[in-house]
């Protein structure tokens, strides 16, 4: 995350790369090389990534949350919103309440 943080974007994604091929069942890992992901705009792997974190840990609201921004950005509103209201029951509260209102325009 340091590298992340740094701006060291390339670096970062190959510490988290390296991380997921020593722990490839740490869905923290996967989670933040999805974060990473997103911020590069790469959303079709933030989606896989994030996708991998969910497999480990069903309840992980961060990796749902991240996930519903790439189906939001991707134009996939009604995943979005499903990924959102998980987001918000496990997850960071006042981000996945801000994204479903964003949703409301796209979904019934």
């Amino acid at each position: 995350l340091a590298q992340a943080e740094a701006g060291n974007l390339a670096e970062a994604k190959e510490l988290f790369l390296t991380a997921l091929k020593i722990n490839p069942g740490a869905a923290e890992i996967w989670n933040n090389l999805c974060a990473l992901q997103l911020f590069q705009k790469e959303n079709t792997e933030a989606m896989e990534s994030c996708k991998h974190a969910i497999e480990i840990d069903k309840e992980y609201g961060d990796a749902h949350y991240n996930l519903a921004l790439a189906l939001y950005r991707t134009k996939s509103y009604a995943e979005a919103k499903k990924e959102a209201l998980l987001a918000q029951k496990w997850g960071p509260k006042k981000e996945s309440e801000a994204l479903l209102l964003l949703l409301k325009k796209h979904t019934p």
